[in-house]
């Protein structure tokens, strides 16, 4: 290789290792501007940030009860809002009647007050299930199937009552209640009577989640504890609704 040869070549060599050079610097500089999203909320970001809620937590409701629970964070597509019922459908009813249309451990018809409304197969992960919020209203859609098996009136049980109750506000009536789960008994209890925004003249308000086949949730508003009672015991029946 002559001198003039090798002097060209470290010219063209220098010269691309400058462009080079250039594209990785403009690269690493370059300012980008984020896509905005379609509504400019982030998917992640509470939905009350942006301005979305109507009501807070302790409010008046739509149905005339008393706003408990607020989805600020949208972990409930379903639902923005709980709205517990302005006053008990009962103070005292059985969370089960006597019905022979439930499941035993062979899942053979039994008497409803000492059997499952959910098939062995399935009875402990819907049993477990049930308590959380968001669950009340297929709560109580399970316990009225096995009733209505039996051609039960709905009246003679808590889950039928809460599913019967309705109020009216204005011209508009409300008949979307039913029986809470736990989880949103315990929210209802957190947020209105353990905060003071209402106290209820029943406390002991039966949940639509069951514990065992022959007994139910309900929380003990004086302890603030949960607590299972046989589905023939008689408890108070407090609707809310989701919406």
């Amino acid at each position: 290789m002559n001198h003039f040869t090798y002097l060209q070549k470290l010219t063209n060599s220098l010269i691309l290792t400058a462009i080079s050079l250039s594209i990785i610097a403009c690269s690493t500089t370059q300012k980008l501007t984020p896509k905005a999203s379609q509504n400019n909320v982030d998917a992640n970001e509470s939905k009350i940030s942006a301005g979305q809620f109507k009501y807070k937590v302790g409010d008046v409701g739509p149905a005339g009860g008393w706003i408990f629970f607020v989805d600020r964070f949208n972990e409930y597509p379903a639902f923005d809002y709980l709205e517990a019922a302005p006053d008990a459908a009962s103070p005292s009813i059985v969370w089960a009647t006597s019905t022979t249309t439930c499941y035993d451990e062979s899942d053979s018809p039994t008497n409803c007050q000492s059997g499952s409304i959910y098939p062995k197969a399935e009875r402990d992960g819907k049993q477990l299930l049930s308590t959380n919020v968001g669950m009340g209203s297929a709560n109580t859609k399970a316990i009225i199937a096995r009733h209505n098996a039996g051609a039960v009136p709905k009246t003679d049980y808590a889950a039928g009552l809460a599913d019967s109750y309705s109020t009216k506000v204005g011209n508009a009536v409300f008949n979307d209640w039913f029986l809470p789960s736990a989880g949103e008994e315990k929210l209802m209890y957190t947020n209105l009577e353990q905060a003071s925004v209402v106290k209820f003249a029943h406390y002991d308000n039966w949940s639509s989640s069951e514990v065992e086949s022959d007994s139910a949730w309900y929380p003990e508003y004086f302890s603030g504890v949960r607590t299972g009672a046989n589905k023939f015991f008689t408890n108070s029946v407090r609707a809310i609704r989701a919406f």
